[in-house]
């Protein structure tokens, strides 16, 4: 039976400064929340199968802080337009699939994916 291997990114929103908040007596510190999902799938020998894209609508950094914009190209309005972060989060995991395995594709904000750096085809992601 073949794979579902589905390779994600997540591109996150930051606040300008970090959100505090009391849970279960202890204080947390929330930084962030994922504004978009990209995903594909592949089979085993990487050949992509289906792609997913979605914009999520912020509830606690609703405002597109300038860096992210620049590095993902994104606007207020992508987040003012997004779905909210359960259905969103639900209609991934329907596209997924119950029998979904994951890898995620990142390497930091600032390198570039491993096909550009050096050349060569990506590795098989490890699942």
């Amino acid at each position: 039976m073949p794979r579902n291997l589905v390779l994600f990114d997540l591109e996150w929103n930051i606040g300008y400064k970090p959100y505090l908040f009391n849970y279960h007596g202890v204080q947390q510190t929330f930084r962030g929340e994922i504004i978009e999902i990209g995903a594909v799938k592949i089979d085993e020998d990487a050949n992509v199968l289906d792609t997913f894209s979605i914009h999520l609508r912020p509830r606690i950094f609703r405002t597109l802080q300038h860096h992210i914009a620049k590095v993902t190209g994104l606007t207020q309005a992508d987040l003012d337009r997004g779905e909210p972060i359960v259905q969103g989060l639900r209609r991934f995991m329907q596209w997924c699939g119950p029998d979904a395995e994951f890898a995620e594709w990142g390497m930091g904000a600032q390198a570039e994916p491993f096909p550009l750096q050096s050349g060569r085809e990506p590795p098989h992601p490890v699942v």
